[in-house]
C-alpha cells in the first residue's frame, strides 16, 4: 500500500507543497513523507503508526534507508545508455 500511496499520492502532494519545500529547504518533504505513511495505514488493516511523532520517525528511517539503497545501485562507471 505504500508503495501505491508513494506512486499516486506523493507526486500530487509534492507539487502543491513545492513552495513550501522551498521555502523550508527541502525540511517540508518529511512531512509529505508522514502524510503519505498515515494514509497507507489508513487504508491498510492491521496496520497501526501511533500519531506524527511515529510516522516522522519511520519516513526519516525510510528517507536514509532509501538513500543508501539509491546509492548502492547508482552506476557512475562513466557508460553512457
Amino acid at each position: 500500500m505504500l508503495g501505491l500511496m508513494n506512486a499516486i499520492v506523493k507526486p500530487i502532494l509534492k507539487l502543491i507543497g513545492l513552495p513550501v519545500t522551498v521555502l523550508t529547504l527541502g525540511i517540508f518533504l518529511l512531512v509529505i513523507n508522514v502524510i503519505v505513511i498515515q494514509l497507507a495505514d489508513l487504508l491498510t488493516p492491521g496496520d497501526n503508526v501511533r500519531g506524527f511523532i511515529w510516522s516522522l520517525l519511520f519516513a526519516f528511517i525510510l528517507s536514509l534507508v532509501t538513500t543508501a539503497i539509491d546509492k548502492m545501485f547508482d552506476k557512475k562507471d562513466g557508460a553512457t545508455a
